[in-house]
This record gives structure tokens, C-alpha cells and sequence, in this order.
């Protein structure tokens, strides 16, 4: 029996191309958002703003995705990308992004981490407004199951680029001296030393840091509060009131490091020795006001950040120096926490100790 729900979508797609979606998002110094909700203009070619979007659909405000960024592309590139056929009379569309298990089991995440009510229930009314608004739309499922690997997209997209340099160059350009390829090689070897020596004085300014393969707990913990787990991104943590601040009082605290701490609006609730158990750090005694910062790596041996991993623009690459270097500045006790990718504990195993665990909390007798 077909969903009622999907009839009001013109087109349903399911692609694995989760990297390259997320590659057109980065390069343009934001996110990809799942569920998240745009608007396209394909007269003009042209992505609107969350700004423009609320304007033009004042009561469809909760759905769009509130995220500032400029993300060019043609509506031919787009379609293809995509894998969507609009009518040829269409101008403004609406795009919706989600992530499912496959197409066969349509899970959305949302439901696969257990995400708290208050996230479910987001979720599900941007459903029901998104069936209401009267534009052609579109749902762009990406799969988890049958997903393009990142090195095989990685592969076609270094392919891709060496085939839009001109073949007419002279390869002798690439032809080194014995002297020139040493030189080339201690110049290397200095550059890897500066690299190291800076990486160095960086990790001085930080109290503690922690590399944790806690990711889904860690996740699960943002998603109860009705907001993501985002990265590279910052806080603020008051351990004697026991608060997390909000993105607005700690912009109010500190004005001039603004760039380090992300906008969105939840309610993160959790007591100073819960924090610290969660996040496996050690603050001195005197603690008040920490500044906890996020960040993906590949492992406590290779702590390459998920910003070089990901092969991002220049520009992201940029934001997150700059966020590293003022987070040496900040007057406050700094904590790092690396989420590694290699021995990360596998989801279905976190699942598992979670469920186990919400048992044993339950009290013996009924009320």
C-alpha cells in the first residue's frame, strides 16, 4: 500500500551519492542537513537563502534550514546531480533532504539513532507542511545501504579533475634532477617538521584533549536535546551552574569568537559530572566557565581532522585554521574532543549497551 504522504511529492529519489551531495554543500562553506529543506529557482538558477525563503512562505518557516552559505549551481548540473526531472514550466522548486537506510527499507535516521520525541516530532510535522506547500517537490533520500564508499567517489573525482587539465602541457615540466628531487624531498621533510612544530604549540593552549570513540553517544546526546552533533564546532559549558550556554549568550560573553561557536537552537540539559563522565575529561576544581570543542578525526595515531579527510574547498579549509587558532586565544580552560573514525564503536554496539542500560535504570516495582 503506497504512502499517502509520498503522492504529494512529484518525485522520490534514492541515490547513494552522499559524499558528492555533501562535497556541493562543504564547497560552499555549509552543511548538509538531513531532514533539511531548501528552495530552487530554475528560471534563475539560483539557491534562495533561508531569509528569502521565509519570506516568500512566513508559515512554512520551520522547515526550511536556517544556515547561511552560498551554494552556486545550474539547474542543469543540479537535475543531474540530483537525479530529478522537473516539468519544463517549473521555476521555484522545493528540495528535501533526508537519509534512509535503502530503498527497500526507507528508515529515515531520524528513527534509525532513536532520536528524542521532540526530534521525531519535528520531523514528522515538516513532513505534513511540506505536503501542504504549493510547489513542485522533490525528496532526495540519500541511502546508507549500497552508498558510493568515500574512496571510490574520491577515486572519480581525482579522475574528474586530471581530465579537465589540458593534455597539451609538457610532460618534460614533470621530469626532476637527481638534485632537483632531493631538494624537492628535504623541502618536504622541512614542511612536515614546521607542521609538526606548529601542531605542537597548538596543543599547548588546550587543557586536555581527548580522542573518544563515543560518536553515536555522543551524537545521541545532541539528538535527545532536539539539535545536531555538529563538527568542527564549539561550546560553552558553565560546570558550577551546571549549563550549557546557548549560541546567543555566548556570543554576548565572548563577541570577538563568534566564528567558533554554532548557531542552533536546543535545549541541552546535563549536570557537570555527567559532562565530564560523557566526554572523559578532567577540569581543575576551580573550573567554571569551559569551552568544549568538537571535532572528527581518523585516530588517536592519525588525528587528521575530517576537513582534510573530506577533501574540502579552500575556503572550509580556512574556517577551521581560523577556528583552531582563536580557540589558543580564548581566556578560558579548553577542552578538545577528537570523535575518531578508526575503533569507533559500532552503532549496533552502542544500540545494545543503550537498551541494557535503560533496563537496569528501571525502577523493580510499578508506580
Amino acid at each position: 500500500m503506497a504512502n499517502e504522504e509520498d503522492q504529494h511529492w512529484q518525485q522520490i529519489v534514492f541515490t547513494p551519492k552522499f559524499y558528492e551531495l555533501e562535497r556541493l554543500f562543504l564547497d560552499a562553506g555549509c552543511d548538509l542537513y538531513f531532514p533539511g529543506s531548501y528552495l530552487y529557482d530554475l528560471t534563475e538558477g539560483r539557491w534562495l537563502s533561508y531569509k528569502e525563503s521565509v519570506q516568500r512562505y512566513l508559515d512554512y518557516s520551520e522547515i526550511f534550514t536556517n544556515q547561511v552559505c552560498n551554494i552556486r549551481i545550474s539547474p542543469e548540473k543540479l537535475t543531474a546531480l540530483l537525479d530529478i526531472t522537473p516539468t519544463q514550466d517549473s521555476g521555484l522548486i522545493f528540495l528535501l533532504f533526508d537519509r534512509v537506510i535503502s530503498e527497500q527499507d526507507p528508515t529515515s535516521w531520524i528513527f534509525v539513532l532513536e532520536a528524542s520525541k521532540k526530534a521525531k516530532k519535528l520531523y514528522k510535522k515538516t513532513m505534513q507542511l511540506s505536503a501542504t506547500l504549493s510547489l513542485p517537490k522533490f525528496k532526495i533520500n540519500m541511502v546508507q545501504i549500497g552508498e558510493i564508499p568515500y574512496a571510490e567517489f574520491k577515486k572519480v573525482r581525482e579522475q574528474e579533475e586530471s581530465q579537465e587539465i589540458s593534455p597539451l602541457r609538457d610532460n618534460s615540466m614533470y621530469k626532476f634532477s637527481g638534485v632537483k628531487a632531493l631538494l624537492l624531498l628535504l623541502s618536504g621533510l622541512f614542511n612536515t617538521c614546521v607542521l609538526a612544530t606548529a601542531n605542537q604549540i597548538e596543543d599547548q593552549h588546550w587543557q586536555q584533549i581527548v580522542f573518544t570513540p563515543k560518536f553515536y553517544e555522543l551524537e545521541r546526546f545532541f539528538l535527545d536535546a532536539g539539535c545536531d552533533l555538529k563538527y568542527p564546532v564549539g561550546y560553552l559549558y558553565n560546570l558550577t551552574e551546571g549549563k550549557w550556554l546557548s549560541y546567543k549568550e555566548s556570543i554576548q560573553l565572548y563577541p570577538d569568537y563568534s566564528v567558533l561557536f554554532f548557531n542552533q537552537v536546543c535545549n541541552i540539559e546535563i549536570t557537570p559530572e555527567r559532562l565530564i563522565a560523557l566526554l572523559d575529561i578532567e577540569p581543575e576544581q576551580d573550573s567554571g566557565l569551559i569551552f568544549i570543542f568538537f571535532d572528527r578525526v581518523m585516530s588517536q595515531q592519525d588525528p587528521t581532522s575530517w576537513v582534510d579527510i573530506l577533501d574540502v574547498s579552500a575556503k572550509t579549509k580556512n574556517l577551521y585554521r581560523k577556528k583552531v587558532k582563536i580557540s589558543a586565544q580564548l581566556p578560558l580552560p579548553k577542552f578538545r574532543i577528537n570523535m575518531i573514525k578508526k575503533g569507533e564503536i559500532p552503532y549496533a554496539e552502542f544500540k545494545k549497551a543503550h537498551k541494557k542500560e535503560a533496563q537496569l535504570n528501571q525502577p523493580p516495582w510499578d508506580d
